[in-house]
Protein backbone atom coordinates (compact mmCIF):
# COMPACT_ATOMS: atom_id res chain seq x y z
CA UNK A 1 0.00 0.00 0.00
CA UNK A 2 1.23 3.50 -0.53
CA UNK A 3 2.35 5.76 1.85
CA UNK A 4 -0.12 8.92 2.80
CA UNK A 5 2.89 11.92 2.95
CA UNK A 6 0.78 14.77 2.84
CA UNK A 7 -2.00 14.09 4.79
CA UNK A 8 -5.72 13.47 4.10
CA UNK A 9 -7.48 16.36 4.20
CA UNK A 10 -6.25 17.41 0.33
CA UNK A 11 -7.72 14.46 -1.49
CA UNK A 12 -11.43 15.67 -1.33
CA UNK A 13 -10.36 19.04 -2.79
CA UNK A 14 -8.24 17.32 -5.45
CA UNK A 15 -10.94 15.26 -6.34
CA UNK A 16 -13.45 17.64 -6.22
CA UNK A 17 -11.75 20.18 -8.50
CA UNK A 18 -12.40 18.08 -12.15
CA UNK A 19 -16.06 17.21 -10.93
CA UNK A 20 -19.11 19.37 -13.09
CA UNK A 21 -20.64 22.02 -11.07
CA UNK A 22 -23.50 22.31 -13.30
CA UNK A 23 -27.11 23.44 -11.98
CA UNK A 24 -30.20 22.22 -12.77
CA UNK A 25 -31.84 25.58 -12.81
CA UNK A 26 -30.93 29.24 -13.92
CA UNK A 27 -30.68 32.07 -11.19
CA UNK A 28 -33.77 34.83 -12.58
CA UNK A 29 -34.10 37.75 -10.93
CA UNK A 30 -36.77 37.64 -8.31
CA UNK A 31 -37.79 41.31 -7.92
CA UNK A 32 -37.55 44.79 -9.56
CA UNK A 33 -34.04 45.15 -7.74
CA UNK A 34 -32.43 42.28 -9.50
CA UNK A 35 -31.29 42.96 -13.29
CA UNK A 36 -28.94 41.58 -16.05
CA UNK A 37 -25.99 43.75 -16.94
CA UNK A 38 -23.00 43.33 -18.99
CA UNK A 39 -19.58 43.79 -17.81
CA UNK A 40 -18.20 46.58 -19.34
CA UNK A 41 -14.54 46.72 -17.98
CA UNK A 42 -12.79 45.11 -14.94
CA UNK A 43 -11.14 47.72 -12.12
CA UNK A 44 -9.37 45.32 -10.26
CA UNK A 45 -9.87 44.47 -6.15
CA UNK A 46 -13.35 42.77 -6.63
CA UNK A 47 -14.85 45.61 -8.47
CA UNK A 48 -16.19 45.75 -12.00
CA UNK A 49 -18.17 48.48 -14.84
CA UNK A 50 -21.41 47.14 -15.67
CA UNK A 51 -23.88 48.59 -17.93
CA UNK A 52 -27.76 47.99 -17.52
CA UNK A 53 -27.99 49.87 -20.88
CA UNK A 54 -26.87 51.89 -23.14
CA UNK A 55 -26.74 54.64 -20.52
CA UNK A 56 -27.09 53.63 -16.72
CA UNK A 57 -23.83 52.46 -16.14
CA UNK A 58 -22.50 50.95 -12.13
CA UNK A 59 -19.78 49.99 -10.06
CA UNK A 60 -20.20 46.15 -9.19
CA UNK A 61 -19.01 45.20 -6.15
CA UNK A 62 -17.91 41.31 -6.50
CA UNK A 63 -17.72 39.26 -3.30
CA UNK A 64 -15.53 36.75 -2.13
CA UNK A 65 -17.87 34.28 -3.29
CA UNK A 66 -17.14 35.11 -7.04
CA UNK A 67 -13.43 34.69 -6.16
CA UNK A 68 -10.74 31.85 -4.66
CA UNK A 69 -11.30 28.54 -5.33
CA UNK A 70 -14.71 29.20 -7.28
CA UNK A 71 -13.11 31.93 -9.81
CA UNK A 72 -12.71 29.10 -12.38
CA UNK A 73 -16.34 28.36 -12.23
CA UNK A 74 -17.20 32.11 -12.29
CA UNK A 75 -14.91 33.89 -14.44
CA UNK A 76 -15.78 37.23 -14.91
CA UNK A 77 -14.16 39.59 -17.31
CA UNK A 78 -15.32 42.53 -20.41
CA UNK A 79 -18.65 41.21 -21.94
CA UNK A 80 -19.83 38.64 -19.44
CA UNK A 81 -23.81 38.80 -18.48
CA UNK A 82 -24.42 38.99 -15.21
CA UNK A 83 -26.82 39.51 -12.57
CA UNK A 84 -27.03 42.39 -10.46
CA UNK A 85 -28.67 43.55 -7.54
CA UNK A 86 -29.10 47.17 -7.06
CA UNK A 87 -28.75 48.80 -3.15
CA UNK A 88 -32.36 50.04 -2.29
CA UNK A 89 -30.68 52.07 0.47
CA UNK A 90 -29.03 54.48 -2.16
CA UNK A 91 -30.94 57.25 -2.76
CA UNK A 92 -28.88 57.91 -6.27
CA UNK A 93 -27.72 54.14 -7.35
CA UNK A 94 -24.18 54.18 -8.48
CA UNK A 95 -23.34 50.66 -6.79
CA UNK A 96 -24.55 47.22 -7.37
CA UNK A 97 -23.53 44.04 -5.92
CA UNK A 98 -22.93 40.61 -7.97
CA UNK A 99 -25.56 37.93 -7.51
CA UNK A 100 -24.79 35.17 -10.31
CA UNK A 101 -22.30 35.06 -13.61
CA UNK A 102 -24.20 33.46 -16.63
CA UNK A 103 -21.45 31.33 -18.85
CA UNK A 104 -22.84 30.77 -22.56
CA UNK A 105 -25.14 27.87 -22.15
CA UNK A 106 -27.40 30.09 -19.36
CA UNK A 107 -27.49 33.04 -21.28
CA UNK A 108 -28.74 30.89 -24.50
CA UNK A 109 -31.24 29.60 -22.58
CA UNK A 110 -32.29 33.02 -21.09
CA UNK A 111 -32.67 34.51 -24.27
CA UNK A 112 -35.16 31.71 -25.20
CA UNK A 113 -37.18 33.18 -21.90
CA UNK A 114 -40.30 35.34 -22.95
CA UNK A 115 -40.16 37.46 -19.77
CA UNK A 116 -37.23 38.73 -20.58
CA UNK A 117 -36.28 41.36 -22.57
CA UNK A 118 -32.36 41.17 -23.50
CA UNK A 119 -32.48 44.01 -26.22
CA UNK A 120 -30.88 46.87 -23.96
CA UNK A 121 -28.30 43.98 -23.53
CA UNK A 122 -27.71 43.64 -27.24
CA UNK A 123 -27.53 47.42 -27.67
CA UNK A 124 -24.64 47.44 -24.82
CA UNK A 125 -22.75 43.98 -26.59
CA UNK A 126 -22.84 45.95 -29.84
CA UNK A 127 -22.19 49.33 -28.71
CA UNK A 128 -18.66 48.18 -26.92
CA UNK A 129 -17.80 46.22 -30.59
CA UNK A 130 -19.24 42.80 -30.28
CA UNK A 131 -21.16 41.07 -32.57
CA UNK A 132 -24.51 40.31 -30.43
CA UNK A 133 -22.52 36.98 -29.87
CA UNK A 134 -22.71 34.70 -26.51
CA UNK A 135 -18.64 35.41 -26.82
CA UNK A 136 -16.79 37.40 -24.84
CA UNK A 137 -15.73 40.52 -26.46
CA UNK A 138 -12.57 42.00 -27.36
CA UNK A 139 -11.98 45.21 -29.13
CA UNK A 140 -8.11 45.43 -28.88
CA UNK A 141 -8.56 44.91 -32.61
CA UNK A 142 -9.83 48.01 -34.69
CA UNK A 143 -9.77 46.34 -37.85
CA UNK A 144 -12.54 47.60 -40.50
CA UNK A 145 -13.29 46.02 -43.84
CA UNK A 146 -15.64 47.66 -46.18
CA UNK A 147 -16.78 45.98 -49.67
CA UNK A 148 -15.17 49.05 -51.47
CA UNK A 149 -13.67 47.90 -54.59
CA UNK A 150 -12.03 50.39 -56.24
CA UNK A 151 -9.50 50.18 -59.35
CA UNK A 152 -7.99 53.61 -59.69
CA UNK A 153 -4.21 53.87 -60.92
CA UNK A 154 -1.92 56.42 -59.14
CA UNK A 155 -2.20 59.26 -61.00
CA UNK A 156 1.26 60.94 -62.08
CA UNK A 157 1.25 63.74 -59.21
CA UNK A 158 2.56 61.52 -57.21
CA UNK A 159 5.34 60.43 -59.80
CA UNK A 160 5.87 64.12 -59.79
CA UNK A 161 5.80 64.61 -56.20
CA UNK A 162 8.58 62.11 -56.06
CA UNK A 163 10.79 62.89 -59.05
CA UNK A 164 10.94 66.43 -56.62
CA UNK A 165 11.87 64.97 -53.27
CA UNK A 166 14.42 63.05 -55.06
CA UNK A 167 15.99 66.18 -56.92
CA UNK A 168 16.00 68.27 -53.69
CA UNK A 169 17.57 65.02 -51.67
CA UNK A 170 20.38 65.24 -54.26
CA UNK A 171 20.71 68.70 -54.47
CA UNK A 172 21.89 68.63 -50.60
CA UNK A 173 23.92 65.73 -50.96
CA UNK A 174 26.55 68.09 -53.00
CA UNK A 175 27.06 70.38 -49.33
CA UNK A 176 29.70 70.37 -47.31
CA UNK A 177 29.55 69.89 -43.84
CA UNK A 178 31.76 68.93 -40.94
CA UNK A 179 31.65 66.40 -38.16
CA UNK A 180 32.49 69.55 -35.79
CA UNK A 181 28.76 70.83 -36.06
CA UNK A 182 27.29 67.29 -35.58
Amino acid sequence: MVKNTCGGNRSKSFARKHANHSQTSIRLPDNPLEVIAVVFSVLGHGNAIVKLNSTQQFICHIRRKFSGRLLKMNFISKGSIVLVGLRHWETEPKNVDLIEVYNTAEVSQLRKLPNLDFRPIDEVILSMGGNGSLSHVDSSHDIEFSNDLSTEQPTTTTTANHDALSTSILSHTNDSFSFDDI
